[in-house]
Formats: structure tokens, C-alpha cells, sequence
């Protein structure tokens, strides 16, 4: 019975000295990370959570992108980890951050804003998971209001990783919903916004280091659904020098609210919207409406045959 306690008590002294190390390291760690990367600002609090997490906040977190015209800031920032598995990161995000492009601030609140890291020992990314509920953005920036945001990256062999995400119940801003469907005949909000896609990038993705630029992005599916709206987009595209190249496939459930969005909003000329609407009718399934178009993207230009039909950014 003695030896029994002995060991207790020996296993017990173990696990305080390995936390209160790994607290130390960890806030060694998050201060040697923000020192080294200049885009990264934040103050560290004292770690805590014995003895069976470590806690940590990060005060005043905040980004500046690398020519310095997007910055983003917080209040805080919380972190906390398992005593058991130090290289799975949970964190929780301020129920209000701010994203300043140029001179312009935008407001973002939401109801739940938190997420999952988990690293290798080098700080190579394996996983990125973040979840958002009840997001608006005051003033609107492309969108005004988002009730569900899912977002997963998981790495699927060095420097290859899937991405998945989803957006439902999404409001767009006024700006941007003039100009997509002037005419109202779309509802007002979007249903639903997914996307399932494999990236290679040309480096791995590491921890506290900007990203690296992605080579190949495999997109299986790219999937809006907006009243009797349907889309999905599917294809390849390659990055190189600053530009997109590729192959893909553009299908609708139906061709008709697909013609009515493009003639509304003023991506055809008029005089072309009776000429558009007897090629898509013709390229359609007769029975469903369904069509399938194909599309090439040259130079960050998208085509269908020899007619350009937008640019990338």
C-alpha cells in the first residue's frame, strides 16, 4: 500500500513538473512566434488551466497582410490545448473583430466564432477547422450577413491538403445584390454556398508563416443554390506567374433563371440576351431544363468557346 502512494506521489510530482515546463515553453513559444513574424501582433497572458489543459489569451491579437493594405484585429484571442495532445489547438475569437481595408473599417459580431489547429512538431498545419454562427458585417462588405459558416482544411500528404466549407442562409450586401439581380427576382437570400476542393501548395503550411502559394487547385465541386438558382462548377485550374489556367465545368438545374440572372444583370448586352437564351435552351436537357457548360480559363480569363465571360481577380 505504501509503494502504491509512493508511486502516486511520484507520478503526481511528474505531471506538475511537465505542465508547469510545457506552460513555460508554451508561452516562450507564442512570444518567440509573434516576435518573429512582423504581420503578427499580440500580447501573451499567463498560461493556466492546471492541471488538465493550458489556457493561454492573447490580448489584442491582430494581422496586417503583406503589402498592408487588409489588417484584422481583435480584442482577444483565447487558445487552450489538452495537457495530453499539446499539438491540438482550440481557439475562440472575440464576439466582435474588425477588418480594415485601405481607410475603411468593417465590423464583424457573431454569436460563435471558434475553431480547431492541429500542428506537427515543425508547426506544419494538418488541420484547420472554424465554425461561425449569426455573422453580420457593418458596413455590408460583399456580404451583410451569414447564419452558418463551416470551414475545414485537413492535409492530405505534404503540401497537399482538401478543403471543405459551407455558408448557408447568406445575405449579400445591397451593393453587390443590385448589381447581381437588379431586377429582384432572386430571393433575398442566398440557401446555401458549399465547396469541396484539393489544393497543392508550393510549400507546406506552416504555423505564424504567410501562406504559400497554391500550384493546383482541384475543384470536385463549387455548389450555390439561390432560390431556383442551382449551380455547380467543377474543374482544374493551375497557378503560375499570377495566373490561372484551366479546364472546368459549369452545370445548372435549369438554363432559364441562369439566363434571367444574366440578362438582369447586364453581363449581355440586350441585343445579345434572345441569342444567349436559344443557345443555353439548346445546349439543355429538354425534358429537365438541366445544361452543362464547358468552360476554359486562360490567363485568369474564364471563356465559353471564343467568348470571354468574366474575369478572375
Amino acid at each position: 500500500m505504501r509503494l502504491i502512494a509512493t508511486l502516486c506521489l511520484i507520478s503526481a510530482a511528474v505531471f506538475c513538473g511537465y505542465w508547469f515546463y510545457s506552460a513555460r515553453m508554451m508561452s516562450k513559444l507564442t512570444a518567440q512566434i509573434i516576435a518573429d513574424a512582423p504581420h503578427l501582433n499580440a500580447t501573451p497572458q499567463t498560461v493556466t488551466g492546471f492541471p488538465l489543459s493550458f489556457r493561454l489569451r492573447l490580448e489584442a491579437p491582430s494581422w496586417q497582410g503583406r503589402t498592408g493594405g487588409i489588417r484584422w484585429q481583435s480584442p482577444y484571442l483565447d487558445l487552450a490545448t489538452p495537457s495530453y495532445q499539446p499539438d491540438q489547438i482550440e481557439f475562440t475569437l472575440a464576439s466582435e473583430q474588425e477588418i480594415e481595408i485601405g481607410t475603411q473599417t468593417f465590423v464583424l459580431s457573431s454569436s460563435v466564432a471558434r475553431g480547431e489547429l492541429t500542428l506537427e512538431r515543425n508547426s506544419q498545419l494538418n488541420l484547420f477547422m472554424l465554425q461561425m454562427q449569426s455573422l453580420h458585417i457593418a458596413p455590408s462588405l460583399l456580404l451583410q450577413g451569414v447564419a452558418d459558416i463551416d470551414l475545414l482544411l485537413t492535409q492530405d500528404g505534404s503540401p497537399d491538403y482538401m478543403l471543405e466549407g459551407s455558408a448557408r442562409d447568406i445575405e449579400l450586401a445591397p451593393s453587390l445584390r443590385a448589381q447581381l439581380d437588379p431586377d429582384g427576382i432572386l430571393p433575398q437570400h442566398i440557401s446555401r454556398f458549399s465547396v469541396d476542393a484539393g489544393i497543392e501548395y508550393s510549400n507546406p503550411v506552416m504555423f505564424g508563416a504567410p501562406l504559400p502559394a497554391f500550384e493546383t487547385l482541384v475543384l470536385d465541386q463549387l455548389y450555390l443554390e439561390w432560390g431556383p438558382l442551382h449551380l455547380s462548377l467543377g474543374g482544374t485550374l493551375s497557378h503560375d506567374a499570377g495566373n490561372l489556367d484551366g479546364e472546368a465545368t459549369l452545370k445548372a438545374s435549369n438554363w432559364k433563371p441562369l439566363h434571367q440572372l444574366i440578362v438582369s444583370s447586364g453581363w449581355l448586352a440586350p441585343d445579345m440576351a434572345m441569342m444567349a437564351g436559344m443557345l443555353l435552351a439548346s445546349q439543355s436537357d429538354p425534358t429537365t431544363g438541366e445544361i452543362s457548360l464547358p468552360l476554359q480559363i486562360r490567363d485568369s480569363k474564364i471563356f465559353l468557346g471564343p467568348l470571354m465571360l468574366a474575369e478572375l481577380p
